[in-house]
């Protein structure tokens, strides 16, 4: 129901980010599928699943293209690098070793359509090397938490803004909130292009991000 409110939108967005853990893995492909063919990208955080050589904790990324002369998408799985300490915890009690992860420390760069960004699963963001890699290299960093610790993570979305000088858009579970897309901006009061928090139900806001603007303000000189 939520995805079919954000379609009839007009116009529509061009990316529709869902939390950490937030999309059933059997939906993802249908979910993905259905909003290309509408132009629409989808980032959503799947389901934990449990395999053999542990338990995957995955970013489902679906990407439009027209490449093969028609309308549908690429579709991408990005593992989570690290569990958080809590998580960890989670897993031990659970009869589960460790958080099985690909990535060998590379975190890929998403170039779509000339727009440049990264993710982040929720606790990645709070390695440094995670967040440095990125400097000079995205317009925009997407982290998909389910996260209670609002304070530190404040302080993390605020501060890796202006290191990477990149939009920061962080979408969170509700029962935590603290969603915003955050920008570098000299006025305080432009900084945070949405932030919500709350609510009893499932909902959505759209922003715009002026990446033009970014790079045109990155380009002038010292």
């Amino acid at each position: 129901r939520l995805i079919n409110r954000i379609c009839e939108e007009r116009p529509r967005p061009h990316y529709i980010v869902l939390p950490e853990c937030s999309v059933p893995r059997a939906w993802a492909q249908g979910i993905a599928f259905q909003l290309a063919q509408q132009n629409i990208s989808f980032l959503g955080g799947l389901e934990y699943k449990v395999t053999a050589k542990g338990v995957r904790n995955d970013v489902f990324i679906s990407l439009t293209t027209t490449w093969p002369w028609y309308q549908t998408s690429v579709n991408y799985i990005q593992p989570k690098c690290a569990p958080s300490h809590d998580e960890r915890r989670q897993l031990w009690k659970r009869g589960r070793k460790r958080l099985f992860s690909t990535l060998d420390n590379v975190l890929p760069v998403y170039v779509h359509g000339g727009f440049c960004f990264g993710i982040l699963i929720c606790s990645d963001l709070t390695t440094a090397a995670n967040r440095m890699r990125y400097q000079g290299e995205i317009d925009a960093l997407f982290v998909l938490e389910w996260n209670s610790d609002l304070e530190t993570f404040g302080f993390l979305v605020e501060s890796t803004a202006h290191d990477l000088h990149a939009y920061i858009v962080q979408v969170n579970n509700r029962q935590f909130g603290d969603s915003r897309v955050r920008v570098p901006k000299k006025r305080d009061f432009e900084r945070d292009v949405v932030r919500v928090r709350g609510g009893q139900s499932d909902y959505f806001v759209i922003a715009e991000l002026d990446v033009e603007g970014l790079r045109k303000f990155q380009r002038k000189p010292i």
